[in-house]
C-alpha cells in the first residue's frame, strides 16, 4: 500500500525528481549521476542512417549520381553533422617487394616466373628490409593464431618471427597453413574476370526472367484491356484481351518449391543485423564468440555483383565460426540482377544459408534507383524479385528486411506481409518498427511489430490445418529495432507472435548484449573488460586484412569506424535511471576511471589512440575522418 503520511519536503523532492526524469526523458537527453558530469552542453549528436549507408563506397556513390570521385553532384542537398564523400585510401609502401621472397616458405607463391632483372617488383631484400619502419613491439598477433604470418617479410611484427642473422622467417612447430585464414567464399581473380567479360552461362537466371518478363506483359496488358472493355462497355471475344486471359490463367509457378529448400530456425536466435561498414567480418567474428547464432553480410548490391567487382565480392567472404547461420544481404530493385546474383552467389559462395532481401534501408541514394525501402511502395516488383531470388538460389532459402512503410502516416506492411505469405515463398520475415520517413527518430513501435507477427502466426497455424502443406516448414517473423537491453529481448520471449530480435546498433554499442540475454540483467562492464573486447577485435581485423602496412591500415580504420559505436555506451553504474535508451544522449561525462573516459571519447584523435595499443603507432600514410563532424574532449582533460 503506497504510504500517504510523507512529509512535504519528501514530497516536494519526490514531484521534483518525477518532473526531472520526465524533463530528461522528453528531451533523449541521458540521466548521468551529477558526479560523473562534466558539463550539461550535449555531446555530438549522431545519424544512425551510417549503419546502412553505402557513403563510403566511392564507386558506388559515383554508380547512384555522384562525381567521377564518389562526392555529391551541385544542388544536392547536404545532410548536416556528416563528413561526405570521406578519403579513406590508406598509403602504399615505397618499395613493394615480389611476392616470392615475401614469404619463400609459402609454395604456393613459387619462384618468381619473371627474374630478378625483369620483374616489375623488387627483388632486394636488404633495400626493403632498410626502408621498413621500426617493428611494432611485441608478438604478431597472426603469427601467434596461425602459427606462421602470411605477411612474411612485410609484416609489422616481423622481428617476433624472423631470423635476422639467417634471414629467414620462422614458424611454429607443427603448424598448418589454412586456406584463405578460416574464410570462407573465397572467390579468385579469374572467376570475377568471367564475371566481368559477361562469359557465365546463367540458365536460370535466363528461364526465370523469361517467364517473369512475359507474365508481367501479360498482367498489364490484362489490365490495359480490362480498362478498355470497362470503357467501351462492350464484350471482346477473340481478342487480345482473351488471349491474355488464356496465357495469364495457364502459366506455371516456378518448380523449386520453398519446402525443398534447406530449412531455416532461427526460433529464440540471437542475430545481428546487416550494417554497412562496422559489419565486417571481424566484427561478425567478434559477435559468434559473444554469443551471436546468426550473422549477415553488409549489404551487397546486386549489379556490382554481376559485374565481378573486387570490393563487392568481399562483402560475400565469411569466417568459418559463422556458417551454417551465415546470410548474404542484397539490395536490388529489378527482377533480373537479383536473379543473376542469386545464381551466381549459388556457385561462387556455397557456404550461406540463406539469401535476405533488403527491402528497408531508408538511404535515398538506394530509394531514387527503386531499391531498399522503395520496394515497399511496389509490392508487385518486390514479388518478382523474391521469385527470381527463389528460382535461382539452388537450396538457400531467400529471406525479407522490411519497415513499416516508407511514410509515418502510411503503414504498408501488414498489406505487404500478406501478399509475402501468399507470394513470396519466403523463409523468414524481418521487420523494422519504424518507417523510411522517421528513419531513427522516434522510439521503435514493437506493438505493430507484435500486431504483424500476429498475421504471420495466423497463417502458419492455417499450413498446420492444410492436408496439402503439410511439408511447408513455417514462416519465422523476426522484430527489428531499438533492442539494447535484456528487457527487451525478455519481451520477444514472452510475444508468441514474434519468433526473435534482430540487433543492429545494440550490439555496435554494446558488443557483450547476448551476454546480457543470456544473463537476464545489465552487465556493468569494467573498462578492463572493454578494452579486451577491443583487442580481440584487433587480432581479428589483423588476421583478416593482414598484418602489414596496408593490412594494418585497414584495421585501424574499420577499429576507428567500430568505436564511432562504441564510445557511445554509457555505463550502467553512472546512470541514475533504467533501461538505457538508444536514442538519448548524454551531456559531456567522464567515466569511474582514465580508461573508461577515453572509451567514452567522442573525439576520433582519441580512437586513435585506443587503437595505438594494439596496432602500434598510426603511421604518417595513416588517414581517417570519422562520419560525423566529433567534438573534442581535450579542453576538458588538460
Amino acid at each position: 500500500m503506497e504510504n500517504t503520511n510523507k512529509r512535504p519536503a519528501e514530497e516536494s523532492l519526490e514531484i521534483s525528481e518525477k518532473k526531472q526524469q520526465q524533463t530528461s526523458v522528453s528531451k533523449g537527453v541521458a540521466p548521468i549521476k551529477p558526479e560523473f558530469i562534466i558539463s550539461q552542453e550535449p555531446t555530438d549528436s549522431y545519424n544512425d542512417d551510417e549503419a546502412e549507408s553505402r557513403t563510403d563506397d566511392v564507386r558506388v556513390d559515383k554508380e547512384m549520381g555522384g562525381d567521377k570521385n564518389g562526392r555529391r553532384k551541385k544542388g544536392k542537398k547536404k545532410e548536416r553533422g556528416q563528413n561526405k564523400a570521406r578519403d579513406l585510401r590508406q598509403a602504399h609502401e615505397t618499395i613493394k617487394l615480389c611476392g616470392s621472397l615475401i614469404d619463400p616458405e609459402n609454395t604456393n607463391a613459387g619462384p618468381c616466373t619473371y627474374g630478378a632483372e625483369n620483374c616489375k617488383f623488387s627483388h632486394d631484400m636488404d633495400g626493403y628490409l632498410s626502408m621498413k619502419p621500426a617493428d611494432v613491439p611485441g608478438n604478431c598477433p597472426v603469427w601467434e593464431a596461425l602459427g606462421y604470418c602470411p605477411a612474411g617479410l612485410k609484416c609489422r611484427w616481423l622481428g617476433s618471427h624472423f631470423d635476422s642473422e639467417s634471414k629467414t622467417l620462422k614458424y611454429k612447430e607443427g603448424y598448418q597453413r589454412v586456406e584463405n585464414h578460416g574464410e570462407l567464399n573465397w572467390t579468385t581473380g579469374q572467376q570475377k574476370n568471367v564475371l566481368q567479360k559477361r562469359k557465365m552461362p546463367l540458365p536460370l537466371s535466363d528461364q526465370v526472367i523469361q517467364w517473369l518478363d512475359e507474365r508481367n506483359n501479360d498482367v498489364k496488358g490484362f489490365q490495359e484491356d480490362s480498362a478498355k472493355e470497362n470503357e467501351k462497355e462492350k464484350e471482346l471475344t477473340g481478342t487480345a484481351l482473351e488471349i491474355a486471359k488464356l496465357r495469364y490463367l495457364t502459366y506455371v509457378e516456378p518448380p523449386f518449391k520453398l519446402g525443398e529448400k534447406k530449412k531455416l530456425n532461427v526460433k529464440n536466435a540471437k542475430i545481428v543485423s546487416p550494417l554497412t561498414t562496422v559489419g565486417n567480418l571481424p566484427f561478425r567474428r567478434l559477435m559468434k564468440t559473444m554469443g551471436a547464432d546468426v550473422t549477415y553480410s553488409e549489404m551487397a548490391l546486386t549489379l556490382p555483383l554481376i559485374q565481378g567487382s573486387k570490393s563487392e565480392w568481399a562483402l560475400t567472404k565469411a569466417h568459418k565460426s559463422e556458417y551454417p547461420g551465415f546470410g548474404i544481404q542484397l539490395a536490388s530493385g529489378k527482377h533480373w540482377q537479383a536473379a543473376k546474383a542469386a545464381e551466381i552467389l549459388q556457385n561462387y559462395a556455397p557456404n550461406v544459408s540463406e539469401l535476405n532481401l533488403n527491402c528497408g534501408c531508408p538511404i535515398d541514394l538506394l530509394y531514387r534507383r527503386g531499391e531498399g525501402s522503395a520496394l515497399l511502395d511496389n509490392a508487385g516488383k518486390m514479388m518478382r524479385i523474391l521469385k527470381s531470388m527463389n528460382y535461382c538460389s539452388g537450396e538457400v532459402p531467400v529471406t525479407v528486411k522490411l519497415r513499416m512503410g516508407t511514410r509515418d502516416s502510411k503503414p504498408v506492411a501488414e498489406h505487404v506481409v500478406k501478399r509475402l505469405l501468399k507470394e513470396g515463398d519466403v523463409g523468414a520475415i524481418t521487420l523494422h518498427g519504424r518507417s523510411r520517413q522517421q528513419r531513427y527518430t522516434r522510439e521503435n513501435n514493437w506493438d505493430f511489430i507484435s500486431k504483424v507477427g500476429g498475421i504471420v502466426k495466423d497463417f502458419n497455424e492455417s499450413q498446420l490445418d492444410d492436408k496439402d502443406q503439410t511439408d511447408r516448414q513455417p514462416v519465422f517473423f523476426i522484430g527489428n529495432g531499438d533492442a539494447f537491453t535484456h528487457l527487451d529481448w525478455q519481451r520477444v520471449q514472452n510475444d508468441e507472435n514474434v519468433d526473435s530480435v534482430m540487433v543492429a546498433r545494440g550490439a555496435l554499442i554494446k558488443p557483450w548484449i547476448f551476454e546480457e540475454f543470456e544473463a537476464g540483467q545489465y552487465l556493468d562492464k569494467s573498462s578492463t573488460e572493454r578494452l579486451a573486447i577491443l583487442e580481440q577485435y584487433a587480432k581479428f581485423a589483423l588476421e583478416h586484412w593482414g598484418s602489414d602496412d596496408f593490412g594494418v591500415n585497414s584495421a585501424r580504420r574499420y577499429m576507428c569506424e567500430f568505436i564511432s559505436f562504441t564510445h557511445r555506451y554509457i555505463p550502467v553504474g553512472i546512470l541514475e535511471r533504467l533501461p538505457p535508451k538508444l536514442n538519448e544522449r548524454p551531456p559531456q561525462w567522464k567515466g569511474r576511471d582514465e580508461m573508461e573516459t577515453l572509451l567514452g571519447s567522442s573525439d576520433y584523435k582519441d580512437w586513435i589512440k585506443i587503437t595505438e595499443m594494439f596496432l602500434g603507432k598510426a603511421s604518417e600514410g595513416f588517414t581517417f575522418t570519422p562520419k560525423h563532424k566529433s567534438n573534442s574532449f581535450d579542453n576538458q582533460r588538460n
